[in-house]
Protein backbone atom coordinates (compact mmCIF):
# COMPACT_ATOMS: atom_id res chain seq x y z
CA UNK A 1 0.00 0.00 0.00
CA UNK A 2 1.18 3.15 -1.19
CA UNK A 3 1.45 6.58 0.92
CA UNK A 4 1.44 10.10 -0.72
CA UNK A 5 2.41 13.16 1.56
CA UNK A 6 0.76 11.04 4.24
CA UNK A 7 -2.80 11.96 3.10
CA UNK A 8 -3.48 9.64 0.47
CA UNK A 9 -3.44 5.72 -0.10
CA UNK A 10 -4.39 3.77 -3.24
CA UNK A 11 -4.44 0.17 -3.95
CA UNK A 12 -1.81 -1.83 -5.86
CA UNK A 13 -3.09 -2.31 -10.00
CA UNK A 14 -6.44 -4.06 -10.42
CA UNK A 15 -6.95 -4.33 -6.96
CA UNK A 16 -5.53 -7.53 -6.30
CA UNK A 17 -6.78 -10.04 -3.07
CA UNK A 18 -4.08 -9.74 -0.58
CA UNK A 19 -4.62 -5.72 -1.03
CA UNK A 20 -8.31 -6.53 -0.15
CA UNK A 21 -7.64 -9.01 2.67
CA UNK A 22 -5.63 -6.35 4.51
CA UNK A 23 -8.62 -3.34 4.27
CA UNK A 24 -10.93 -5.97 5.07
CA UNK A 25 -8.50 -7.30 8.04
CA UNK A 26 -8.71 -3.74 9.73
CA UNK A 27 -11.77 -4.36 11.61
CA UNK A 28 -9.76 -6.85 13.75
CA UNK A 29 -6.85 -4.23 14.94
CA UNK A 30 -7.15 -2.29 17.56
CA UNK A 31 -5.01 0.16 18.71
CA UNK A 32 -5.49 2.50 21.97
CA UNK A 33 -3.78 5.57 20.26
CA UNK A 34 -4.21 6.03 16.67
CA UNK A 35 -2.90 8.80 14.57
CA UNK A 36 -4.84 10.60 12.39
CA UNK A 37 -3.72 8.60 9.13
CA UNK A 38 -4.21 5.71 10.58
CA UNK A 39 -8.26 6.76 11.88
CA UNK A 40 -8.61 8.14 8.65
CA UNK A 41 -7.53 4.92 6.85
CA UNK A 42 -9.80 2.87 9.32
CA UNK A 43 -13.17 5.04 8.57
CA UNK A 44 -12.64 4.34 4.88
CA UNK A 45 -12.54 0.58 5.57
CA UNK A 46 -16.56 0.55 4.92
CA UNK A 47 -17.02 3.03 2.22
CA UNK A 48 -14.56 0.90 0.02
CA UNK A 49 -15.81 -2.39 0.96
CA UNK A 50 -19.39 -1.36 -0.19
CA UNK A 51 -18.22 0.00 -3.25
CA UNK A 52 -16.05 -2.32 -4.70
CA UNK A 53 -17.26 -4.16 -7.76
CA UNK A 54 -16.14 -7.40 -9.60
CA UNK A 55 -14.27 -7.05 -12.56
CA UNK A 56 -14.75 -10.59 -14.63
CA UNK A 57 -12.15 -12.12 -16.17
CA UNK A 58 -12.90 -15.80 -15.65
CA UNK A 59 -15.24 -15.40 -13.55
CA UNK A 60 -15.12 -18.32 -11.21
CA UNK A 61 -15.54 -16.26 -8.28
CA UNK A 62 -18.28 -14.36 -8.57
CA UNK A 63 -21.37 -15.11 -7.69
CA UNK A 64 -24.67 -14.23 -10.33
CA UNK A 65 -26.61 -13.24 -6.82
CA UNK A 66 -24.44 -12.64 -3.99
CA UNK A 67 -21.77 -10.49 -5.54
CA UNK A 68 -22.25 -6.53 -6.38
CA UNK A 69 -21.91 -6.98 -10.52
CA UNK A 70 -23.85 -4.13 -11.80
CA UNK A 71 -22.16 -1.37 -12.33
CA UNK A 72 -25.34 1.72 -12.01
CA UNK A 73 -24.57 4.52 -10.48
CA UNK A 74 -23.55 2.72 -7.12
CA UNK A 75 -22.73 -1.01 -7.51
CA UNK A 76 -25.48 -3.68 -6.61
CA UNK A 77 -27.01 -6.53 -6.76
CA UNK A 78 -28.50 -8.45 -10.33
CA UNK A 79 -32.25 -8.21 -10.41
CA UNK A 80 -33.78 -11.62 -11.33
CA UNK A 81 -36.74 -11.67 -14.36
CA UNK A 82 -38.60 -13.80 -11.73
CA UNK A 83 -37.36 -17.55 -12.78
CA UNK A 84 -35.65 -19.74 -10.23
CA UNK A 85 -32.24 -18.98 -8.85
CA UNK A 86 -29.53 -21.24 -8.42
CA UNK A 87 -27.61 -19.39 -5.50
CA UNK A 88 -24.25 -21.23 -6.18
CA UNK A 89 -24.12 -20.16 -10.31
CA UNK A 90 -21.10 -18.04 -11.57
CA UNK A 91 -20.88 -15.65 -14.22
CA UNK A 92 -17.99 -18.04 -15.79
CA UNK A 93 -21.83 -20.18 -16.55
CA UNK A 94 -22.89 -17.13 -18.42
CA UNK A 95 -20.21 -16.71 -20.34
CA UNK A 96 -19.73 -18.88 -23.67
CA UNK A 97 -16.07 -20.74 -23.15
CA UNK A 98 -15.41 -20.47 -27.19
CA UNK A 99 -16.16 -16.94 -27.82
CA UNK A 100 -15.45 -15.93 -24.15
CA UNK A 101 -18.58 -13.20 -24.95
CA UNK A 102 -21.24 -13.31 -22.96
CA UNK A 103 -24.38 -16.01 -23.49
CA UNK A 104 -27.45 -13.46 -24.48
CA UNK A 105 -29.98 -16.28 -24.49
CA UNK A 106 -29.54 -17.16 -21.00
CA UNK A 107 -28.93 -13.93 -19.70
CA UNK A 108 -32.25 -13.27 -20.98
CA UNK A 109 -33.46 -16.57 -18.89
CA UNK A 110 -32.30 -15.68 -15.58
CA UNK A 111 -32.24 -11.42 -15.85
CA UNK A 112 -34.63 -8.34 -16.06
CA UNK A 113 -34.55 -6.90 -19.34
CA UNK A 114 -32.18 -3.59 -18.32
CA UNK A 115 -30.07 -5.76 -16.30
CA UNK A 116 -29.26 -7.88 -19.47
CA UNK A 117 -28.25 -4.71 -20.90
CA UNK A 118 -25.95 -3.88 -18.49
CA UNK A 119 -24.76 -7.12 -18.34
CA UNK A 120 -23.66 -7.78 -21.66
CA UNK A 121 -22.15 -4.60 -21.70
CA UNK A 122 -19.43 -5.75 -19.19
CA UNK A 123 -15.70 -6.41 -20.60
CA UNK A 124 -14.62 -9.47 -20.03
CA UNK A 125 -10.78 -9.70 -19.62
CA UNK A 126 -8.99 -13.36 -20.34
CA UNK A 127 -10.58 -16.05 -19.16
CA UNK A 128 -7.48 -17.55 -17.97
CA UNK A 129 -7.19 -15.26 -15.24
CA UNK A 130 -8.49 -14.70 -12.04
CA UNK A 131 -11.33 -11.94 -11.31
CA UNK A 132 -10.48 -8.95 -8.84
CA UNK A 133 -12.28 -6.46 -7.40
CA UNK A 134 -12.44 -2.82 -8.56
CA UNK A 135 -13.11 0.93 -6.69
CA UNK A 136 -16.15 1.72 -8.64
CA UNK A 137 -15.76 5.55 -8.91
CA UNK A 138 -12.23 5.71 -10.68
CA UNK A 139 -11.54 5.00 -14.05
CA UNK A 140 -8.34 3.55 -13.10
CA UNK A 141 -10.31 1.28 -10.50
CA UNK A 142 -8.35 2.49 -7.99
CA UNK A 143 -9.05 3.75 -4.13
CA UNK A 144 -8.43 7.46 -4.00
CA UNK A 145 -9.27 9.51 -0.97
CA UNK A 146 -10.66 12.51 -3.05
CA UNK A 147 -12.89 9.91 -4.97
CA UNK A 148 -14.37 8.42 -1.64
CA UNK A 149 -14.44 11.50 0.09
CA UNK A 150 -17.12 12.96 -2.74
CA UNK A 151 -18.66 9.58 -3.31
CA UNK A 152 -19.55 9.84 1.17
CA UNK A 153 -20.34 13.56 0.62
CA UNK A 154 -22.70 12.95 -2.21
CA UNK A 155 -24.67 10.43 -0.85
CA UNK A 156 -24.91 11.96 2.42
CA UNK A 157 -26.46 15.17 -0.05
CA UNK A 158 -28.68 12.96 -1.74
CA UNK A 159 -29.91 11.26 1.60
CA UNK A 160 -30.93 14.79 3.21
CA UNK A 161 -32.52 15.84 -0.22
CA UNK A 162 -34.65 12.82 -0.27
CA UNK A 163 -35.95 13.86 3.30
CA UNK A 164 -36.97 17.33 3.01
CA UNK A 165 -38.03 16.64 -0.72
CA UNK A 166 -35.92 18.85 -2.41
CA UNK A 167 -33.32 17.82 -5.48
CA UNK A 168 -29.99 18.75 -4.83
CA UNK A 169 -28.79 18.60 -8.93
CA UNK A 170 -31.41 20.81 -9.70
CA UNK A 171 -30.76 23.28 -7.18
CA UNK A 172 -26.37 22.95 -7.59
CA UNK A 173 -27.31 23.77 -11.44
CA UNK A 174 -28.94 26.53 -11.18
CA UNK A 175 -26.63 28.28 -8.66
CA UNK A 176 -24.33 28.55 -11.78
CA UNK A 177 -27.19 30.64 -13.41
CA UNK A 178 -27.77 33.48 -10.85
CA UNK A 179 -26.36 36.79 -11.96
CA UNK A 180 -23.56 37.75 -10.07
CA UNK A 181 -19.34 37.33 -10.24
CA UNK A 182 -18.17 34.03 -10.41
CA UNK A 183 -16.34 33.74 -7.18
CA UNK A 184 -20.10 34.19 -6.13
CA UNK A 185 -21.42 31.67 -7.95
CA UNK A 186 -18.64 29.27 -6.78
CA UNK A 187 -19.64 30.08 -3.14
CA UNK A 188 -23.43 29.13 -3.34
CA UNK A 189 -22.34 25.87 -5.26
CA UNK A 190 -19.71 25.10 -2.23
CA UNK A 191 -22.92 25.97 0.17
CA UNK A 192 -25.51 23.67 -1.55
CA UNK A 193 -22.17 20.95 -1.48
CA UNK A 194 -21.75 21.10 2.08
CA UNK A 195 -17.70 22.59 1.68
CA UNK A 196 -18.02 25.89 3.71
CA UNK A 197 -15.42 25.43 6.31
CA UNK A 198 -17.43 25.62 9.21
CA UNK A 199 -16.43 23.78 12.27
CA UNK A 200 -19.03 21.52 12.38
CA UNK A 201 -17.32 20.39 9.01
CA UNK A 202 -13.30 20.73 9.99
CA UNK A 203 -14.65 18.46 13.20
CA UNK A 204 -16.15 15.53 10.85
CA UNK A 205 -12.84 15.59 8.73
CA UNK A 206 -10.60 14.85 11.38
CA UNK A 207 -9.48 18.21 12.65
CA UNK A 208 -8.86 19.01 16.17
CA UNK A 209 -11.20 22.02 16.61
CA UNK A 210 -14.21 23.53 18.85
CA UNK A 211 -17.43 22.97 16.99
CA UNK A 212 -19.76 25.70 18.91
CA UNK A 213 -19.82 28.87 17.31
CA UNK A 214 -17.95 32.09 18.63
CA UNK A 215 -20.26 34.37 17.07
CA UNK A 216 -23.15 32.90 19.34
CA UNK A 217 -24.06 30.72 22.12
CA UNK A 218 -24.60 27.74 19.40
CA UNK A 219 -22.83 24.22 20.28
CA UNK A 220 -22.55 23.53 16.87
CA UNK A 221 -21.51 26.22 13.63
CA UNK A 222 -22.77 24.26 10.57
CA UNK A 223 -23.50 26.25 6.97
CA UNK A 224 -27.07 27.00 7.81
CA UNK A 225 -26.62 28.21 10.97
CA UNK A 226 -23.67 30.45 10.12
CA UNK A 227 -25.64 32.11 6.79
CA UNK A 228 -29.20 32.02 8.08
CA UNK A 229 -30.01 31.85 11.79
CA UNK A 230 -26.78 33.30 13.62
CA UNK A 231 -28.20 36.06 15.28
CA UNK A 232 -26.15 38.83 13.48
CA UNK A 233 -27.18 36.85 10.18
CA UNK A 234 -30.68 36.94 11.36
CA UNK A 235 -30.47 40.51 11.45
CA UNK A 236 -29.20 41.23 7.95
CA UNK A 237 -32.12 38.96 6.45
CA UNK A 238 -34.08 40.95 8.14
CA UNK A 239 -33.38 44.39 7.69
CA UNK A 240 -32.99 43.50 3.73
CA UNK A 241 -35.65 44.16 1.42
CA UNK A 242 -35.99 40.14 0.55
CA UNK A 243 -39.21 38.61 2.47
CA UNK A 244 -38.86 36.47 5.55
CA UNK A 245 -41.31 34.16 5.05
CA UNK A 246 -41.83 31.99 8.71
CA UNK A 247 -41.34 28.49 7.78
CA UNK A 248 -39.94 28.59 4.91
CA UNK A 249 -37.17 30.95 4.98
CA UNK A 250 -34.55 30.67 7.68
CA UNK A 251 -34.97 27.18 8.28
CA UNK A 252 -32.75 24.13 9.10
CA UNK A 253 -32.08 23.01 5.91
CA UNK A 254 -29.61 24.99 3.95
CA UNK A 255 -31.53 23.34 0.60
CA UNK A 256 -34.79 25.03 1.27
CA UNK A 257 -33.60 28.63 2.23
CA UNK A 258 -31.15 28.31 -1.34
CA UNK A 259 -34.50 27.34 -2.94
CA UNK A 260 -36.76 29.79 -1.47
CA UNK A 261 -33.63 32.75 -2.92
CA UNK A 262 -33.50 31.01 -6.38
CA UNK A 263 -36.92 30.74 -7.24
CA UNK A 264 -39.50 31.48 -4.60
CA UNK A 265 -39.36 35.00 -3.99
CA UNK A 266 -42.45 37.05 -5.04
CA UNK A 267 -41.37 39.18 -8.00
CA UNK A 268 -42.52 42.87 -6.70
CA UNK A 269 -38.85 42.13 -4.29
CA UNK A 270 -35.85 42.39 -5.74
CA UNK A 271 -33.90 39.44 -4.20
CA UNK A 272 -30.77 40.22 -6.64
CA UNK A 273 -28.63 40.48 -4.26
CA UNK A 274 -28.87 37.69 -2.05
CA UNK A 275 -25.67 36.21 -3.36
CA UNK A 276 -23.63 39.16 -1.73
CA UNK A 277 -25.30 39.32 1.06
CA UNK A 278 -24.48 35.48 1.74
CA UNK A 279 -21.03 36.55 0.80
CA UNK A 280 -20.55 39.16 3.43
CA UNK A 281 -22.24 37.51 5.72
CA UNK A 282 -19.71 34.56 5.56
CA UNK A 283 -16.73 37.23 5.12
CA UNK A 284 -17.97 38.71 8.42
CA UNK A 285 -17.81 35.51 10.86
CA UNK A 286 -14.28 35.10 9.23
CA UNK A 287 -13.63 38.68 10.54
CA UNK A 288 -14.80 37.32 14.06
CA UNK A 289 -13.33 34.63 13.76
CA UNK A 290 -9.75 35.63 12.70
CA UNK A 291 -9.17 39.29 13.84
CA UNK A 292 -11.73 39.37 16.49
CA UNK A 293 -13.45 42.03 14.48
CA UNK A 294 -17.37 42.18 15.09
CA UNK A 295 -19.23 44.03 12.41
CA UNK A 296 -21.91 46.12 12.31
CA UNK A 297 -25.14 43.85 10.87
CA UNK A 298 -26.05 47.43 8.83
CA UNK A 299 -22.51 48.10 7.89
CA UNK A 300 -22.54 44.46 6.07
CA UNK A 301 -25.74 44.98 4.17
CA UNK A 302 -24.80 48.16 3.40
CA UNK A 303 -22.04 46.82 1.55
CA UNK A 304 -23.31 44.14 0.44
CA UNK A 305 -25.49 45.82 -1.60
CA UNK A 306 -23.16 48.15 -2.59
CA UNK A 307 -21.74 46.11 -4.72
CA UNK A 308 -24.12 44.45 -5.98
CA UNK A 309 -25.35 47.60 -7.43
CA UNK A 310 -21.72 48.09 -8.74
CA UNK A 311 -21.86 45.02 -10.49
CA UNK A 312 -25.11 45.27 -12.08
CA UNK A 313 -24.07 48.32 -13.35
CA UNK A 314 -21.03 47.59 -14.73
CA UNK A 315 -23.14 44.44 -16.40
CA UNK A 316 -25.54 46.78 -17.91
CA UNK A 317 -22.72 49.49 -19.09
CA UNK A 318 -21.04 46.53 -21.15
Amino acid sequence: MAFDNGSRFSFCKGFQKEILSEIQSFENIKSYSPSYKWRSICSARSLVNKRLIKRVDSGASISVWKDLLIPAQFPRLAISNGSIIDPSLKVQHLINSRSNFWNNDLLKELFDPEDVKLISALHLGASTKEDTLGWHFTKSGKYTVKSGYHRARLENLEDNSSFIGYEINVLKAHAWKVQCPPKLRHFLWQTLSGCVPVTENLHKRGINCDTWFVRCIAITETINHTLFQCHPARHIWALSKIPMVPGIFSTDFIFMNLDHLFSRIPSEFDSSSFPWKMWYIWKARNEKIFENVDKDPLDVLCLAEKEAQSWQLAQYQK
